[in-house]
Parts: C-alpha cells; structure tokens; sequence
C-alpha cells in the first residue's frame, strides 16, 4: 500500500478496499458493497497522530489478515 499525501487509503490493484477510522480504530471497508473512496481516510503526513495510529494498525490481527505494510512518508 503506497500512501499519496492527500489521498485516501485504498488498495489492493483494483483499488477496491479501503481503510477508515471508526474514531481511532482503523477499519477495511469494501468499496463494491455500500462503501466509496469519500469514506475512506486521506492521509495526511503532517497529522502526528494520524501517523501514530497508522503505525499501529498493524497490531490489528484483522488488519494484519490483509498483510498490509504502509510505503510512503507517513510523518
């Protein structure tokens, strides 16, 4: 998952999954069921805490089950 400053978080190659924060819990959304890129988080390098809970969503085994590594400038 390449991170773009000011783009939303999706991947897979069709771009068809997405990530959102359920207040600080990040959650993988389907954007073929009733899900779109709007819902999704845009990333935001300069947000420290934003970056934090980047980081951390790794810990997720849910998230962990998309064997998801974050690439880019994520501070």
């Amino acid at each position: 998952m390449f991170l773009e400053q000011g783009k939303p978080f999706l991947f897979r190659a069709a771009k068809d999954k997405g990530i959102k924060l359920d207040g600080l819990r990040p959650l993988i959304i389907d954007l073929n069921e009733s899900a779109s890129a709007d819902d999704c988080r845009i990333h935001d390098e300069r947000d420290f805490y934003k970056a934090h809970i980047l980081v951390r969503m790794f810990d997720d085994p849910t998230i962990q089950d998309h064997m998801l590594r974050p690439f880019g400038l994520l501070y």
